[in-house]
């Protein structure tokens, strides 16, 4: 059964098998900035379907506060979530370097490396935005109105977080994969 799944596939489940709690964390800060940016996206809802007489006076002043607050949050949480993939994937690739250089002594291509790590950050990610979205909804719900914002943001934001990460993982593993096998297991043995 596991001769038809790609390498890199293979490769990037074996990864994250060795480092489940690697994999929980990876899924914890997916899910936190996805429950942000559907609140966001929720609260950008709610304006949209306020009648034009509310969107004026006190009323107004706060809902531009509250958007400016959110808005900031969403934006630390997300560099804060750039910031974690990208150390993640670089020591996921620090660590395994010793099976992805044997990987690679295989056969394995740098871009199926590549590939793998992507799919070990992957992975995690998937359930991280699955769970943020109805958390995001959710949470705001509980103080705010009852707005549902269209699906296709919602679809939006959750392919965007997702290429994010993939992006993100493949600029630090591929910069790892340059380093040539033999120097990568040799330093493995120092």
């Amino acid at each position: 059964m596991t001769a038809h799944l790609p390498t890199s596939f293979l490769l990037g489940v074996r990864l994250l098998a060795r480092r489940p709690g690697r994999a929980v964390l990876a899924s914890a800060g997916t899910a936190a900035t996805t429950l942000m940016v559907t609140a966001l996206l929720t609260w950008h809802a709610e304006l949209d379907v306020r009648p034009d007489f509310s969107r004026f006076g006190p009323i107004d002043v706060r809902a531009d506060q509250t958007g400016q607050v959110l808005l900031a949050v969403t934006l630390v949480l997300v560099a804060l979530s750039v910031l974690n993939t990208v150390l993640l994937g670089w020591s996921t690739a620090v660590q395994a370097r010793h099976t992805l250089a044997v990987a690679r002594t295989l056969g394995a291509t740098p871009g199926q490396v590549t590939a793998a790590l992507c799919v070990a950050q992957l992975l995690p990610a998937v359930p991280g935005v699955a769970a943020g979205v109805p958390a995001g909804l959710v949470l705001y719900w509980l103080f705010g109105t009852q707005v549902m914002p269209p699906g296709a943001w919602l679809l939006a934001a959750a392919l965007a977080v997702l290429l994010t990460v993939g992006a993100l993982t493949a600029l630090s593993a591929r910069a790892h994969t340059r380093v040539p096998v033999g120097r990568a297991l040799s330093a493995e043995r120092a």
